[in-house]
């Protein structure tokens, strides 16, 4: 079965063909630019529609920022493109189906993580009756202290939490990192080699959710960033250096799991 990375990259190949100059507009991968291709496929499917009717498309869709302006330069995108309209009934119902597809990834992920937010908010300490009071202050303490580190949001706490599990089973850092498929695969060819996507071993949900906790950490985490700063000064690529936050991300929250402590810059990096 397909995973949400190899759905993402189908529409891509697909709106490559068949309107090239959208990614131009805006990411088709937002609400407003999934809502976009679920109604016009294709650069085709613009011809009969006006700005009234693009518009009409995001009326529901909160916090979209489409007015007539872009609605315009979108119409305009799409008479210029330089797709002929081949087949544009079969690369619709391919779009069109590839979306459904990442819609029923998106609302699983958000089910799961309302479910595990839920869960970890039902351990309210205010019962002081309850015999496992000090086992759920032990898990708010461990939830605070996860939170502790700048970048990394209440979700991401939960994804990696409902999909690895109690992270004390693993022995050491190294061996959480080695389960997440936290490297690149490389590939060869003669005397080159060439980095390629991360390994497929390990959870995509947390994989995932590590990915975008180090995005977030390049801007809202001096350490990390420095990290980041330092793989690139070493002509490390983009892919490397973020692979290699990721990796200390892991290495930090493995050590708060463990010991139970706030995020301490000046410890975790102590031997870097």
């Amino acid at each position: 079965m397909l995973d949400m990375k190899d759905v993402k990259k189908r529409i891509l190949t697909n709106l490559a063909v068949t309107f090239p100059e959208f990614e131009d507009f805006t990411n088709p991968f937002t609400k407003v630019g999934l809502a976009l291709l679920d109604k016009y496929p294709t650069a085709q499917h613009y011809k009969n529609s006006s700005v009234d009717r693009i518009i009409k498309v995001f009326r529901h869709i909160q916090g979209n920022s489409l007015n007539n302006e872009k609605a315009l330069r979108l119409l305009e995108l799409s008479k210029v493109s330089v797709y002929s309209g081949k087949a544009k009934d079969a690369r619709a119902i391919a779009i069109r189906s590839s979306i459904r597809l990442l819609k029923l990834y998106l609302e699983e992920i958000d089910t799961l993580e309302q479910e595990i937010l839920a869960l970890l908010e039902k351990y309210d300490t205010s019962d002081t009756s309850n015999e496992d009071n000090e086992v759920k202050q032990e898990i708010n303490t461990l939830i605070a202290n996860l939170k502790s580190i700048p970048g990394v949001a209440y979700k991401i706490i939960a994804a990696i939490i409902s999909e690895c599990g109690d992270l004390k089973r693993f022995p050491n850092p190294t061996k959480f990192i080695g389960y997440l498929g936290l490297f690149p695969t490389e590939n060869s060819s003669g005397n080159s080699k060439s980095i390629g996507h991360l390994s497929k071993r390990g959870s995509s949900v947390a994989k995932h959710a590590l990915y975008m906790a180090s995005v977030s950490c390049l801007i809202h985490n001096s350490q990390l960033k420095q990290l980041y700063d330092t793989k690139k000064s070493q002509g490390k690529s983009n892919k490397k250096a973020i692979i290699a936050v990721s990796s200390k991300l892991a290495t930090i929250i493995y050590a708060i799991v463990k010991y139970n402590v706030p995020y301490n810059p000046n410890r975790v990096f102590a031997k870097s």
